[in-house]
């Protein structure tokens, strides 16, 4: 565990074993992530709270080629036997290693770098993708940075996204900012889109005893909020252009709420059975040498704007 802070009290907690979850961002004492108790001790929470990190895809991977669907297996063109693709991409299975960290009396910045094994190449993503994570820290804001480059001899297809926890004192006061024109049509069993679409308001007021799992896209802006009216406050997400949806989580009655930004990707690792995949039309494809770098920024403040 990694621990950073700036005067006079701002500060994060970021987990490599973790899949680099940065599971603590406090500011002026408050803090702003959701953890649930016993989180980074029990590895089944490993996407339960804090700040997940999803590669080399988001959300969850279909194989429905014949008859039922399965869960977690992709084929791809031109290749024999299946792979294993769980919900939210292979980094339980990697480790983390830090490259460089800066400490400043204004910021703190810190690289990681994915390690992969052997295991990762034959059983669950063979494409020769490296992916190097960096987080700049200032007082009131923290830049998410994903540098992604192609390695290997093949084009290779990846989708990133983030996973915040954000903490809610009350529902009631909370509303949401989505720079988003359309509404992803969500098969309800599988999670992944039906290819329908609907129009989507840009702004969303969550209600108590309700589920949320919606997904966006048609993104028109690069900043969505969360306005919180009883903690007096409004934490943005700015993104860049490689944004293409965000997806909002939270349980019936949870203290949190998810507002994740996420490259294309959602179900497309099922296409990758077919010879045209490499289009890119539903999934970023880096060719052979490429390099593609997502950022994000988190930062947090009293007024919506």
């Amino acid at each position: 565990m990694d621990i950073y802070r700036l005067k006079p009290d701002s500060s994060v907690a970021i987990a490599p074993e973790y899949g680099c979850n940065l599971f603590s961002w406090n500011v002026n004492g408050k803090e702003l992530l959701y953890c649930p108790k016993g989180f980074s001790e029990n590895s089944c929470e490993f996407f339960s709270g804090g700040n997940p990190v999803l590669f080399p895809s988001v959300g969850r991977t279909w194989a429905r080629s014949s008859g039922k669907p399965i869960a977690d297996i992709y084929r791809i063109h031109g290749k024999k036997g299946v792979y294993k693709m769980p919900c939210h991409g292979i980094l339980p299975f990697g480790e983390w290693v830090k490259e460089s960290e800066e400490i400043a009396e204004e910021h703190v910045q810190v690289e990681y770098s994915f390690s992969y094994n052997e295991n990762i190449f034959s059983e669950y993503y063979p494409f020769r993708v490296s992916f190097n994570l960096s987080f700049t820290l200032t007082h009131t804001t923290i830049r998410i940075k994903g540098s992604f480059t192609n390695r290997g001899e093949i084009p290779a297809p990846f989708a990133f996204g983030l996973h915040p926890y954000f903490r809610i004192a009350d529902r009631d006061c909370v509303q949401l900012h989505i720079p988003a024109t359309k509404r992803v049509e969500l098969d309800p069993s599988l999670l992944i889109p039906t290819g329908k679409e609907s129009p989507a308001l840009s702004s969303l007021s969550l209600k108590k005893g309700q589920v949320y799992d919606i997904a966006f896209s048609g993104l028109n802006e690069n900043r969505a909020s969360i306005i919180d009216r009883k903690m007096e406050q409004a934490i943005h997400i700015d993104f860049d252009k490689n944004i293409e949806m965000f997806v909002i989580y939270s349980g019936a009655d949870s203290d949190f709420i998810c507002l994740e930004p996420w490259t294309r990707g959602l179900g497309a690792y099922e296409f990758l059975a077919s010879d045209n995949w490499q289009n890119g039309r539903r999934i970023n494809v880096l060719q052979p040498g490429e390099n593609k770098t997502v950022m994000i920024d988190y930062s947090v403040g009293k007024k919506a704007n």
